[in-house]
């Protein structure tokens, strides 16, 4: 048999749907003089959330009979949709519907008897709070100036509001923040705070929310704290175009995001122990007349933030320096010559001039 709706209905879950009537048969019409409501609140993350609320069924007679849905907690909330407004509305009309905070007010009224079948929407509640923060690893150290984009849902904080705050809680309660920057409604900048850490490990996982007045959101991320990262020594020291080096050193992170950098170039660190990782060198960012340029090599725990600390590496010996006015002279009456002394590629634009004379002696 068919059971119909009757007075208000609190709904407080995140996802559902609702009917005029549950159908013993999909032809089965809605009963005459109806008057039933729905609230639909689902629990909010941020302080609200948003609903995004659908019909999936729509069958009323104009006039008298009607669906209203509510942006708020009753009928004084703005009104977003009432079906049907005319006698020529029909399902294909009707658009998603997104309230503005956590909160539906929906209102079913029906005069006489049509033989139309009625209504069902599904609604879901979109939580606010953060799903994402990249990087999710970085420094407290007062250089670090890593600045972290949190995803989420920001709807209810207002543009160029001050209030919206990342909190970075550790294990033992102690905290430290930095006011975020809204971006947009699912964007948030905010700056990893420096911290002295007491008896801080070199990887310490600790907890990021958000504060938005006296509300935080309610499920926090997991975010890596750093101890800097220190460069002691090169193996080898000087090596050519995609040899491995080895970098000894202090305070290496185990994480998908560690880099190291040869001057301005970035490139992707293995990680083999806290002490000891391993990167192999680049093509350098730009072209130098030395013949064996150098470059200062960092680690980075985040590939963002490269602590000062580094170790000169250098490339090893290719042509360069000469011109065709002063070429590189070879008088002997046999030799080699070679753009660069070891494996490896050549130096991008190399540009090497040779003059070749032979002994005759």
């Amino acid at each position: 048999a068919d059971s119909f709706c009757q007075g208000t209905s609190d709904v407080a879950t995140s996802t559902g749907s609702i009917s005029d009537h549950v159908r013993a048969s999909s032809s089965s019409p809605y009963r005459p003089y109806s008057s039933c409501s729905w609230l639909l609140a689902p629990a909010g993350g941020l302080g609200s959330c948003r609903i995004v609320f659908e019909f999936t069924l729509a069958d009323l007679a104009a006039g008298d009979d009607y669906v209203a849905v509510y942006d708020g907690a009753n009928t004084a909330a703005p009104l977003l949709r009432r079906y049907p407004e005319s006698s020529n509305d029909n399902l294909g009309r009707l658009q998603p519907l997104l309230s503005s905070d956590c909160q539906l007010f929906v209102r079913f009224v029906t005069k006489l008897y049509t033989g139309r079948v009625g209504f069902v929407a599904t609604f879901s509640g979109l939580s606010l709070g953060i799903v994402s923060a990249s990087p999710n690893v970085a420094s407290t150290s007062a250089d670090d100036t890593t600045v972290v984009t949190v995803a989420g849902s920001f709807y209810e904080v207002p543009d160029g509001s001050s209030a919206l705050v990342c909190v970075f809680e550790r294990d033992r309660g102690e905290t430290a923040s930095s006011v975020a920057d809204k971006l947009s409604n699912q964007r948030a900048h905010c700056e990893v705070p420096a911290w002295e850490r007491a008896g801080a490990d070199t990887v310490e996982v600790v907890q990021l929310y958000l504060q938005f007045g006296s509300v935080q959101s309610p499920t926090p991320l997991a975010f890596t704290l750093v101890l800097d990262s220190t460069v002691t020594s090169l193996s080898p020291a000087s090596a050519h175009i995609g040899a491995e080096v080895a970098v000894s050193g202090e305070h290496f992170a185990e994480s998908s995001l560690l880099a190291c950098a040869f001057g301005l170039v970035t490139v992707a660190a293995t990680w083999v122990s806290e002490t000891l990782v391993t990167c192999v060198a680049p093509t350098p960012s730009r072209f130098t007349s030395d013949a064996s340029p150098s470059f200062a090599l960092a680690v980075s725990n985040n590939g963002v933030y490269f602590p000062s600390s580094a170790a000169d590496f250098r490339y090893a010996v290719y042509c360069g320096g000469s011109t065709a006015a002063a070429p590189t002279a070879f008088e002997t009456s046999a030799a080699t010559i070679s753009d660069h002394s070891d494996d490896g590629v050549y130096m991008p634009s190399s540009l090497c001039f040779f003059s070749l004379s032979a002994n005759s002696r």
